[in-house]
């Protein structure tokens, strides 16, 4: 499998029809840079940006600036406000609610079609993704141990169709707020690895059902951890649902 950068590449490729293939490629790289700014924090979720001193501070012109955002708009990363600017999406516990529902649902579906395609050498690059996992956690390093998390998460669902890949993908993406934010706990590093071992281990028996049960369970504990972090009054009813459904394969056998 092709190794990614932590921030996935968007499913948005390109510029608008009818440009020439150099103003096509300064595009894709402005709307990479805002993206990936967005998803790692360094535009603080929720502040306003004006189009003037995006466009001063990334040395580009209004016009691709103003593609640029809307498509970070139609990704929901991004909210038009009057007097051209722009407000970034806030991290809150009803976006949290939502992303998760659909991560337990979709990701666990994508584990039960991959988990039968795996053979030995899939298995044992699994365990290789936990152990340099493992190793990053002692540093505390966010960044550094999320490329093999990623690759891991990627491993699990890739056999799963490349339209569903996709989708996971960019919602993985819009779920790194919130994954960083869980592991600012300093024993949120140790649950996830025992969580994440667990998965394997169900991968390696060949169970299906059991695999995508662990991994929805793994997604629920992040979302149900951060929501009572962000807002203990939300009952985050859309994850604790989605996880019933996936589990209740597991207790029919």
């Amino acid at each position: 499998m092709l190794e990614k950068p932590p921030i996935a590449a968007p499913l948005h490729n390109g510029a608008p029809e009818g440009v020439e293939e150099a103003e096509r490629q300064g595009f894709a790289q402005l709307y990479e840079r805002l993206r990936r700014a967005v998803l790692t924090g360094e535009f603080v979720p929720g502040s306003v940006v004006s189009q003037v001193e995006l466009a001063r501070a990334y040395n580009v012109s209004r016009a691709p600036l103003r593609e640029a955002l809307r498509m970070l708009q139609m990704e929901g990363l991004v909210i038009a406000e009057p007097g051209r600017r722009s407000r970034i999406a806030a991290v809150s516990a009803a976006d949290l609610e939502q992303l998760y529902a659909l991560r337990i649902t979709v990701e666990a579906l994508a584990v039960r079609l991959t988990v039968p395609r795996f053979n030995s050498n899939d298995t044992a690059r699994l365990r290789e993704l936990l152990a340099e996992m493992d190793d990053l956690a002692g540093t505390r390093d966010f960044d550094c141990w999320e490329v093999p998390h990623r690759a891991f998460h990627r491993a699990l669902v890739a056999g799963s169709g490349e339209r569903v890949v996709g989708t996971i993908e960019e919602l993985s993406d819009h779920a790194y707020r919130y994954r960083r934010s869980l592991l600012e706990q300093p024993r949120a590093w140790q649950i996830v690895a025992a969580e994440h071992r667990g998965i394997v281990d169900a991968v390696e028996a060949g169970d299906a059902d059991v695999a995508a049960g662990r991994l929805a369970a793994h997604l629920a504990t992040t979302a149900l951890t951060v929501c009572a972090g962000l807002t203990p009054e939300h009952d985050p009813v859309g994850v604790r649902e989605a996880l019933r459904v996936v589990l209740s394969t597991v207790e029919r056998r």
